[in-house]
């Protein structure tokens, strides 16, 4: 008896897009490892949706619009450079649901308005990223849920990030150093903020009109203003949840050596901002109390005080 068999061979096809700017000197470029496309905008014209653009190391002085789900995946924020020199509007403007930004440095270069722009898309996630230098905001989202997380955030002329309208999602794990507003939440806003160290800036977290973020276990320290803003503007509305509150922060933010005040309320009602660490064992110096070393916990409005027992009396 004779026998046959057929053997089948699969052949792996990567349908992910290569980026980079140095390596292809053949003049070939169709966005394959072996030749691959030298800017960040070919890469995007040419992936499918559910598929990666990679970068490879280098400086990207372009500014481009994602506009399908895909992940934009660069080499490291250490060697891979989106830069905005003399660029003007939005570096990047996202498009679409289900995009992923990581790996690179993102420098509005004191040129672009914002590093990352998006209004109304759904499953946003930008991570372990350097955005800086721009002259308004790193990130500025609105009507978004996205996840920004493992992130580097600094030297933006107005805030690190702004949640405008309805803007909600995680702001988690990432270092916001050095902007004129670490966060700025504003209109309905109600993200979730934690486990940021927001620090060096002249206002940690800004909160005003009807925005009610839940701020928990985050480092709010040595701003050169405050370290949470809560201004009275457009009805009194303003509510963030700094510990036991209504959107059940658990608190556990450490409040220290901001300048002029830890915590300002600056609306004619109560804020909550239980379980915190103000900087001293007796808590936070309040009005007609201030004698604490801590930060001050501040309210001059009829009506107002912030709600700050029990406090922490260690460092969490």
């Amino acid at each position: 008896g004779n026998e046959s068999s057929a053997v089948t061979a699969t052949i792996e096809y990567d349908s992910n897009i290569y980026v980079d700017a140095a390596a292809n000197t053949s003049g070939i470029e169709d966005g394959t490892k072996t030749y691959p496309f030298d800017t960040i905008s070919e890469g995007i014209e040419a992936v499918t949706s559910g598929k990666s653009v990679v970068v490879a190391a280098g400086t990207y002085n372009e500014q481009f619009v994602i506009n399908k789900g895909i992940t934009l995946q660069g080499a490291s924020q250490d060697n891979t450079f989106i830069s905005g020199n003399g660029l003007t509007g939005n570096l990047i403007s996202l498009e679409a649901d289900n995009i992923t930004i990581t790996g690179f440095t993102i420098d509005g270069d004191s040129s672009t308005s914002i590093g990352i722009y998006l209004d109304s898309y759904s499953f946003i996630n930008i991570n372990n990223n350097l955005i800086k230098n721009n002259k308004d905001y790193g990130i500025n989202y609105i009507n978004s849920a996205p996840i920004i997380e493992g992130n580097n955030i600094e030297n933006n002329s107005s805030s690190g990030i702004k949640v405008a309208t309805n803007g909600t999602g995680i702001i988690r794990n990432n270092y916001i150093l050095s902007n004129q507003h670490g966060i700025r939440t504003y209109g309905d806003s109600y993200p979730e903020i934690t486990k940021n160290n927001i620090s060096n800036n002249n206002t940690g977290i800004y909160c005003r009109e009807s925005a009610t973020p839940i701020i928990s276990y985050n480092t709010i320290s040595n701003n050169s203003g405050y370290g949470i803003l809560i201004d009275n503007i457009l009805g009194n509305l303003v509510n963030p949840d700094i510990g036991g509150g209504e959107g059940q922060s658990e608190g556990k933010n450490k409040i220290t050596g901001n300048s002029i005040h830890g915590v300002s309320n600056k609306t004619t009602h109560s804020i909550m901002a239980l379980n915190n660490w103000w900087g001293d064992t007796a808590g936070p110096k309040y009005p007609y109390h201030t004698s604490s070393s801590g930060d001050w916990a501040y309210w001059s409005g009829e009506g107002s005080e912030i709600v700050f027992t029990p406090h922490l009396t260690t460092e969490p």
